[in-house]
């Protein structure tokens, strides 16, 4: 095979690179044309924006639990197992002459009758015992 003369050889290696250089240039162009704008990241961050208004708007309220999480307490829970599972609740009151507290939630329902869920906790701060009842109370 001859040798390519220098001159020739940096025409030929110029015109290839310019090709490439050219392709490059070109495909960068068309990523550039066709990049879109994601919209996932807004819809999660309009979801946890509305879901943190609503948990907001519960703490107003008062803390509500669903019949799902009133299943979780059991007879023999001590105070710190319960907040876990259900969380603390807005209204704790404590027995006349007896130690130990009752802590009462709203379970979700309709607005009428109220439903409250209580948990009724020992001298040993274990749970004595709980129960539904309607709300005696009218606002």
């Amino acid at each position: 095979m001859p040798a390519i003369p220098r001159r020739h050889h940096r025409e030929a290696g110029g015109t290839l690179r310019g090709e490439i250089h050219s392709k490059l240039v070109t495909e960068r162009k068309e990523h550039i044309m066709q990049s879109t704008f994601d919209l996932r990241p807004i819809h999660v961050l309009v979801a946890a924006v509305l879901g943190l208004g609503a948990t907001a708007a519960q703490a107003v309220s008062g803390l509500t639990i669903s019949r799902d999480q009133e299943a979780l307490i059991a007879v023999g829970m001590g105070a710190t197992e319960v907040e876990r599972a259900i969380g603390r609740p807005d209204q704790i009151a404590r027995r006349p002459y007896e130690l130990g507290s009752i802590w009462t939630y709203e379970v979700a329902g309709p607005e009428f009758p109220v439903i409250l869920f209580d948990v009724d906790f020992g001298t040993d701060g274990k749970v004595e015992r709980v129960g539904e009842r309607m709300d005696d109370e009218i606002d």
